[in-house]
């Protein structure tokens, strides 16, 4: 999949974008936050590519986004229970960081 600066809209096809993570394939889309790549987080093979292609980049951090907060007890030991009082109570989308991943590439698992 590609997304190319002459679509006027940079809005994402998400079929298509789901099919290439599923081949563990890189997608590539726009955000709030500008440019970001995305891959499959628990295929070593699309975190080999995404590290392949962000290796001579400053750091920047990884990012997992999932799409049901029950998700969350898939990629971490532990969630604190001020994790679920503060997705209870929001509204809009959260960051929380946590530690001791689990179900991850092993490439960015901690």
């Amino acid at each position: 999949m590609s997304v190319t600066p002459e679509k006027p809209d940079f809005r994402i096809d998400l079929a298509a974008a789901l099919k290439s993570l599923q081949q563990e394939e890189l997608v590539a889309y726009n955000s709030d936050k500008g440019w970001l790549i995305a891959c499959d987080a628990c295929s070593e093979k699309a975190v080999a590519a995404l590290i392949n292609m962000v290796q001579n980049a400053p750091k920047a951090d990884t990012t997992l986004l999932i799409d049901s907060t029950v998700r969350i007890q898939s990629y971490t030991e532990t969630v604190p229970d001020i994790v679920w009082d503060l997705l209870e109570v929001s509204d809009d989308k959260i960051s929380i960081v946590l530690e001791n991943t689990k179900n991850l590439a092993p490439q960015i698992a901690q």
